[in-house]
């Protein structure tokens, strides 16, 4: 009952940053890393929160218009004899992923890892930028 809950908000979740963004969005996990998107006039960059994520266990795909970014956040190991009172950091695997609008260079997509956030950065393509036209 309450996987469901957590999978019903999660795609309402979805569907409002669809109609704010344009981007489609999906998830294929219940866990999601928190997620930001900015928008700049030369990119649009989202922000991942990824605490305790190495980069070599995080991929980043950009295929038939799709941002697919998955990975996995590797448990804590205990010492023998030892059990949680409380553990409210989450494990396992993630996978989310993004539909890219057509004003997006998918050749020069961008990522960086550092402090826990992952940093991806879509940069839009030269026709999509905004420019000031001359008067003859």
């Amino acid at each position: 009952m309450l996987h469901e809950s957590l999978l019903d908000a999660e795609r309402e979740m979805e569907n409002m940053l669809c109609s704010f963004t344009g981007f489609p969005v999906r998830s294929k996990s219940v866990f999601s890393p928190s997620l930001r998107i900015s928008d700049r006039t030369k990119e649009i960059v989202l922000m991942l929160d990824l605490p305790g994520v190495r980069k070599e266990d995080v991929k980043i795909n950009v295929e038939n218009g799709m941002l697919t970014i998955s990975g996995e956040r590797k448990p804590v190991a205990l010492a023998e004899k030892t059990s949680w009172i409380l553990n409210e950091s989450w494990s396992g695997a993630f996978s989310r992923s993004f539909g890219l609008s057509p004003e997006i260079d998918t050749q020069k997509v961008d990522a960086d890892l550092r402090d826990g956030i992952l940093y991806v950065t879509l940069p839009r393509t030269e026709e999509a930028l905004p420019r000031e036209i001359p008067i003859k």
